[in-house]
């Protein structure tokens, strides 16, 4: 009917961001006036708050798909909550790029990528500890995405380039580059069998991604 379900009164200010959890009984939002709201996912009444310390423009949050934590994000920062209490676990240095949201590895879930400045993290989701840190890109990421099956990650940086990972190793697997404009997202495409890059010209990119092989431009209005 496209009636509202439900409205969820709380914040103060605007909210940057809010998501389900996997078993769409949970709530998270996320808000500039520096604070966390659960709610009941049924019936959207408030059930805790968890205030930060700090004002906050642009974040972006998320549960892990076994809904054990939560992460929050800020352009600074990013911290990590159990879900049972909602007690803070750690916190690490580093931006998960709000356009992209939060980007957990598959199949197992186990780990999640953790933008710093030119460097793109892979990060224990349970230890916060670094898995590898990719290193390669000479300006700043801003899009980061791992293949379905979780063996590869794609990277577009302001740089002008794409870069393709193995997620194992941390290995440079290909440098895709040819256009002369930021990268400002970059995807694996459906079954990873193409990479979609969108730059700052207006343009999208698609390689392919098992031969590294660029395909075709597609122009945009935007």
């Amino acid at each position: 009917t496209g009636e509202p379900l439900m409205q969820l009164m709380g914040h103060n200010t605007h909210i940057n961001d809010i998501c389900f959890d996997a078993a769409g009984k949970q709530i998270a939002s996320m808000a500039q006036d520096s604070g966390i709201i659960i709610w009941d996912g049924v019936s959207g009444k408030k059930k805790l708050s968890i205030p930060l310390k700090t004002f906050i423009i642009g974040n972006t949050i998320s549960f892990s798909p076994n809904n054990n934590y939560l992460l929050a994000s800020t352009f600074t920062s990013t911290t990590v909550y159990e879900t049972k209490n909602f007690t803070k676990q750690y916190e690490l240095k580093g931006s998960i790029h709000l356009n992209e949201g939060i980007n957990f590895s598959s199949p197992l879930n186990k780990s999640f990528l953790l933008i710093d400045e030119n460097d793109l993290l892979l990060i224990n989701l349970q230890t916060g500890k670094e898995i590898l840190r990719l290193k390669g890109h000479s300006s700043s990421i801003k899009a980061a995405s791992f293949s379905a099956d979780g063996k590869m990650i794609i990277t577009g940086s302001h740089d002008q380039t794409a870069r393709l990972w193995d997620a194992f190793t941390g290995k440079l697997l290909q440098e895709l580059s040819g256009k002369s404009s930021q990268v400002k997202f970059a995807a694996f495409g459906k079954n990873d069998e193409e990479i979609i890059g969108a730059y700052a010209d207006n343009c999208v990119r698609i390689w392919d991604s098992k031969k590294a092989a660029f395909k075709e431009t597609v122009a945009t209005n935007t």
